[in-house]
């Protein structure tokens, strides 16, 4: 086991510079993409609705329009992810099927993030906050919307593999392989940087506890199996709970 560790290891250190050019190619493309998809996207909408004034955050075509470009940017990042840590990804998928305990950490891992996650939402209403963070506001609302399938799509299957690839494989692996940094520190960056991207801003800081459970569960399931299928599994699964949960909050609560 430790031989294997250690094969791991070195095959991860001689390939160092390919997870920094992930981590940088990756999270610039993230937020160039996303900002390229959005004007393009407004322009497309005031060509089809000349008489619309104003897109603004609360009308039905902005949560259509927010639904179809957050989709659409993260296709590229997949496919750019895929290119570069192909090799990666075909020797993780194999250690994977060897590996049916790995299906166990999945399970482990995601029952872990909806009791820590409920436990949170106990400790906020203790406090008296019973709001949930504008990013998660935003995404229920597109998620009713005309666009809301593009959303879905985002929210269940682009969203896990981008953010899997770009925090954990491109971050986490930067940081211990090519700049040697401790695993303790990683964990503790990936886990908060994780969490305040998705807060969406500072005045929602409060709720990047809401986040923590599920980045925390995440980056160390990456970190026990090395293995990124482990955390994109628990990652997709939670956001399906989620979405399922959210539609039926939505529809029939």
């Amino acid at each position: 086991m430790n031989m294997e560790i250690n094969s791991i290891y070195y095959d991860k250190k001689n390939n160092a510079n390919k997870y920094l050019i992930g981590l940088l190619v990756g999270g610039a493309a993230f937020v160039l993409l996303s900002v390229i998809y959005l004007l393009s996207g407004k322009l497309a909408l005031s060509v089809k609705y000349p008489d619309l004034i104003e897109i603004t955050e609360d009308s039905n075509e902005y949560y259509q329009l927010l639904s179809v470009v957050q989709f659409l940017y993260q296709v590229p990042l997949v496919c750019f992810f895929i290119f570069l840590f192909g090799d990666d990804l075909k020797k993780e998928l194999i250690d994977l099927k060897n590996n049916k305990k790995y299906l166990l950490y999945i399970v482990i891992g995601l029952v872990s993030c909806l009791v820590l996650t409920a436990l949170m939402s106990i400790v906020y209403e203790l406090f008296g906050i019973v709001d949930t963070s504008e990013n998660q506001e935003t995404i229920d609302k597109a998620l009713v919307g005309s666009g809301g399938v593009f959303m879905a799509l985002s929210v269940a299957l682009t969203a896990p593999f981008v953010e899997e690839m770009i925090f954990r494989k491109s971050f986490c692996d930067t940081l211990k392989y090519k700049f040697n940094v401790k695993d303790v520190i990683t964990i503790i960056l990936s886990t908060f940087l994780f969490s305040f991207v998705h807060v969406a801003s500072i005045d929602n800081l409060i709720f990047i506890f809401q986040y923590i459970p599920l980045a925390l569960v995440i980056v160390l399931s990456y970190y026990f199996t090395k293995n990124i299928y482990v955390s994109i599994g628990i990652h997709l699964l939670n956001n399906v709970i989620s979405l399922v949960a959210t539609y039926l909050l939505l529809f029939y609560g």
